[in-house]
């Protein structure tokens, strides 16, 4: 049977923050040591007159042994591109599709078809955790976002589970976004201030991690402190090329990790690729997370090193592992619309090729 699971299915799962790291960890660790399969994020757009929204199509595939599927990601879209005084961006033009199709790695069956945008905050926030657990220093405590949105949202919860932070500052250019984000997630041992500046946001904090739609720099490299660790989550294309972070953010890390260095040269991303190019930083010089989950990447080796993890695009793995994981927790929960396998298999013996 193939299980077909909804965004409002997906919603009422019971799954603990550190389950899914730890799931997505299990995916990473499998493509660090050889045993799993990723194939780069590949976007398709198609031309357009003047000002109109652009539609798009996206595919991400990766199948993960610990998860026993191999996931693609498709999502069918229309995008419009804004400039205003909060930067360039680019924000979603009415409704989209967005499926994760999930294929057993012993039959070849399609056992799920899962709405995406309840996994995809998600597995954004456990490769952040993952790579945090790893290179940010034991004792960070201060966290300071940029971004007040639904990924936002998600960081916070996922680095709460690898650091005991003991205070998040947040700014966006909304003040009442800001306040409302403080509010939600504030923990009496745990409070979360909204300031009024991103630079108010970065000062003092152990871990920056900029979580925006902003396709133009909304962190400044010289206000980062020794010991810091960076997140960016914008993972841009060649239609839409943009950083979170500037230059000066880059040249300051003394260890840079990207979830893929392959999707730096497809889509010519601009956060490390100027480096790269002006002499400053080298290829061998980026480690990718599934080096690191596996031990088998850079690391920290002092206190007061900044360290600086692109998180530059998503993978297929994440999706197999977090896909993998809710679909049984659905299933145990009677959760989902059970239907018919036979609808999606070619048997061979009819229609051999």
């Amino acid at each position: 049977m193939t299980l077909l699971l909804t965004n409002a299915d997906l919603e009422q799962l019971d799954i603990a923050e550190p389950e899914i790291i730890d799931a997505v960890g299990d995916a990473y660790r499998d493509l660090g040591t050889g045993t799993a399969a990723n194939a780069p994020r590949a976007r398709m757009y198609l031309p357009s007159q003047g000002d109109a929204p652009r539609y798009w199509v996206n595919n991400i595939m990766g199948a993960a042994p610990s998860a026993g599927v191999a996931a693609v990601r498709l999502d069918s879209a229309f995008s419009r591109f804004i400039s205003d005084e909060r930067g360039n961006r680019r924000v979603r033009a009415g409704d989209f599709v967005g499926l994760v199709l999930l294929f057993d790695l012993g039959s070849a069956e399609l056992v799920g078809i899962l709405h995406d945008h309840w996994l995809s905050t998600r597995r954004v926030a456990a490769a952040t955790a993952l790579g945090t657990r790893h290179l940010a220093r034991q004792d960070a405590a201060r966290l300071g976002v940029i971004g007040s949105g639904e990924q936002a949202r998600a960081q916070v919860q996922a680095l709460r589970v690898v650091r005991p932070l003991a205070e998040v500052r947040v700014y966006s250019p909304t003040p009442a976004n800001r306040e409302a984000f403080a509010e939600e997630l504030s923990q009496p041992d745990c409070p979360v201030v909204a300031v009024d500046s991103a630079r108010q946001a970065v000062a003092g904090c152990d871990i920056v991690v900029t979580a925006t739609a902003a396709r133009s720099p909304v962190l400044d490299g010289t206000w980062l402190e020794s010991g810091t660790h960076l997140v960016a989550i914008v993972g841009s294309d060649r239609e839409t090329a943009g950083s979170e972070v500037d230059r000066a953010a880059v040249e300051r890390a003394d260890v840079v990790i990207v979830n893929s260095r392959e999707q730096i040269r497809i889509d010519s991303q601009p956060t490390l690729l100027a480096v790269i190019e002006s002499g400053r930083l080298t290829w061998d010089e980026i480690g990718e997370l599934a080096e690191v989950v596996a031990g088998a990447g850079p690391s920290r080796t002092a206190a007061e090193q900044v360290t600086f993890h692109h998180n530059n695009t998503g993978m297929g793995i994440q999706f197999a592992a977090l896909g993998a994981l809710a679909l049984r927790r659905a299933r145990e929960a009677g959760l989902g619309t059970e239907l018919d396998g036979e609808l999606f298999m070619t048997r061979g013996g009819t229609y051999a090729p």
